[in-house]
């Protein structure tokens, strides 16, 4: 199953492409933020796929995260950055 993290920061959007069945992170990208944060995340999404070989049907779930989250109008969800630091560190220390 493929899901993609959009972190749509104050300085820079980075974007994620992970493959949770094999645990594994298929491709990262980051760009300088800008006006248009939609369209720069949206780019950089697409051009991760390509370079993945994925289409956006491939993806199961994209959720975004970042002082400009709520301007990522394709995510399936957003989430504040607290709340993934949080989930960060109980799948990597659940006890």
């Amino acid at each position: 199953m493929i899901t993609a993290g959009i972190d749509a920061g104050s300085r820079a959007i980075k974007v994620a492409l992970y493959d949770a069945t094999q645990q594994s992170l298929l491709r990262f990208g980051m760009v300088d933020q800008g006006i248009e944060q939609e369209a720069l995340a949206d780019s950089l999404f697409e051009r991760l796929l390509k370079e993945a070989d994925l289409t956006r049907e491939a993806v199961h779930r994209i959720v975004a995260t970042g002082y400009g989250r709520q301007l990522i109008g394709f995510a399936d969800a957003t989430v504040t950055e607290i709340t993934c630091h949080a989930a960060g560190v109980y799948w990597l220390m659940p006890e």
